[in-house]
């Protein structure tokens, strides 16, 4: 289904489409330091930091109808499933994380939070790797810091 032909009064349809853009940007390799901005280059170059996966993925929620806006939440390297050496190499382990708040203006639901930082090749290494229905929550990929 292309986004041209796409109805956005039709919840399943706009679900239909929106799901496997999600999964699209989760199976993406995650990659330090792809953060930029430049949503194009999570399709060039194949790979994204959460900032380039989640700009990439509210520009096509947006396009379906979603209401997207972006959370910034602040977390801890050293909680994550991450080697001593390679943490030792970080100036500082406390970074900012961006993921999605989504809600589907067709229906009446509450908003929804999206993470779609890990891909499936670092699930065997303990990263939490979502999967989306489209009407519900995922997780958030990093412990937050209040």
């Amino acid at each position: 289904m292309s986004i041209e032909n796409l109805d956005r009064t039709n919840i399943v349809e706009v679900v239909n489409y929106a799901v496997p853009i999600y999964m699209q940007v989760r199976d993406t390799p995650f990659a330090l330091g792809a953060d930029d901005g430049d949503l194009n280059a999570l399709i060039t170059e194949g790979m994204g930091g959460c900032t380039r996966k989640h700009l990439f993925l509210a520009d096509r929620l947006k396009q379906s109808g979603f209401k997207v806006d972006l959370g910034i939440a602040t977390f801890d390297w050293r909680e994550l499933p991450i080697p001593s050496e390679i943490l030792s190499l970080l100036i500082d382990p406390i970074q900012y994380h961006m993921f999605l708040y989504v809600r589907n203006p067709g229906i009446d639901s509450p908003e929804m939070q999206l993470d779609a930082t890990w891909d499936r090749r670092i699930k065997h290494l303990g990263f939490t790797v979502n999967d989306w229905d489209g009407v519900n929550s995922t997780p958030l990929a990093v412990p937050i810091k209040t």
